[in-house]
């Protein structure tokens, strides 16, 4: 996937939840919580806090495993909507940091190259789903 960005897993089920696409830039791995709902304004708003810890916990148990070992663990979530018969994709960057057996995370910053990124990604995602 272009500058960086690559999706390691769909629908990656663990013992304590399913990650959506696990996806790595470097040494940050993302769970990425995908919401679509036709019939809400809001589908990141479907995203309750106890789905966080779930997804936080999933993510922390498989850090040893990441290969390469992870740096940052975080969660971010995608939200589809429906305006006019089109899908219209929000990206949630950084929802939850995560901390990892054994380490710690440090906090980063989104930079204008990074936004870029997240657009590459959402427009991978988007023909993932099967949407133009």
């Amino acid at each position: 996937m272009a500058h960086g960005y690559q999706i390691a897993a769909r629908n990656l089920r663990t013992r304590h939840a399913e990650i959506d696409v696990l996806a790595r830039a470097g040494r940050t791995w993302i769970a990425v919580e995908v919401k679509a709902r036709a019939d809400h304004p809001a589908p990141e708003r479907c995203i309750a806090p106890d789905q966080l810890e779930r997804l936080a916990r999933a993510l922390a148990s498989l850090a040893p495993g990441l290969r390469p070992r992870p740096r940052e663990l975080r969660i971010d979530a995608i939200a589809i909507r429906w305006s006019a018969g089109h899908p219209d994709l929000l990206h949630l960057p950084g929802l939850r940091r995560v901390a990892g057996p054994n380490h710690g995370v440090a906090p980063t910053r989104t930079t204008p190259a990074g936004r870029n990124r997240w657009s590459n990604l959402l427009h991978r995602l988007r023909s993932l789903l099967g949407f133009p």
